[in-house]
């Protein structure tokens, strides 16, 4: 699932538009519709959306993390569940190692990170 999709899926959960969620971001109805189907990935504008379907901008980018903006984690056990995904102790403590980095500095770690799983043989 890419961040255009991810994207839709929460419009359509809400039962918004494409013109009612672009009027809400302040973008055009035709960037928004780009954006879902992956044509365009300005930032820009995807942090607006994401502000206005109160999304969490970092699982839009990627899927990691809490879906919703002001979603916290919670233990679950030995596991960690953020928005419904369980994940281990190991795996939160790295994400919150991350998240204490520069976003500059974020953003290249999480390429590369996305570059070896991409690299990386199927399971």
């Amino acid at each position: 699932m890419n961040a255009g999709t991810r994207l839709k899926e929460r419009r359509v959960e809400l039962g918004m538009t494409v013109a009612e969620l672009a009027r809400s971001a302040g973008i055009a109805a035709s960037t928004l519709y780009d954006l879902e189907r992956g044509v365009s990935r300005s930032s820009r504008q995807m942090h607006r959306l994401c502000s206005a379907l109160a999304l969490n901008p970092d699982w839009v980018e990627t899927g990691a993390g809490p879906r919703l903006a002001n979603e916290k984690p919670r233990q679950n056990g030995l596991e960690i569940v953020y928005a419904g995904e369980r994940i281990t102790a190991e795996s939160a403590r790295l994400a919150a190692q991350i998240e204490r980095l520069d976003e500059s500095v974020r953003r290249h770690v999480e390429a590369v990170i996305a570059s070896l799983v991409d690299a990386s043989p199927k399971k």
